[in-house]
């Protein structure tokens, strides 16, 4: 992701999230679920695909709680839906080509 500053303040305001609690450390937050999610689609657009962009939020979310592993299970559906998408739209391309 080019910048945070955009994501950090849907972020913010989506979750309302404290003035005391630093860009920095959303940003960590975000750099991290970033890498996670990346691992799982490879060509993972973070700015215009909102399904990944709503996940990453909510990993920032559940991450800032420091219950990551919550975050797994509660969306465990979702996430797969999104590889499931990806992979099909993937195999798409491939067949035009």
């Amino acid at each position: 992701m080019k910048t945070y500053d955009t994501l950090i303040g849907e972020f913010r305001t989506d979750y309302q999230i404290a003035p005391y609690v630093s860009d920095d450390t959303l940003t960590r937050l975000a750099k991290e679920g970033e890498g996670a999610l990346s691992d799982l689609v490879l060509s993972v657009d973070f700015e215009n695909d909102l399904v990944a962009r709503a996940l990453l939020k909510n990993y920032m979310y559940y991450a800032m709680n420091h219950v990551t592993n919550e975050f797994w299970e509660n969306y465990r559906n979702d996430v797969t839906q999104w590889q499931w998408h990806h992979e099909e739209t993937e195999e798409g391309s491939d067949e035009e080509t």
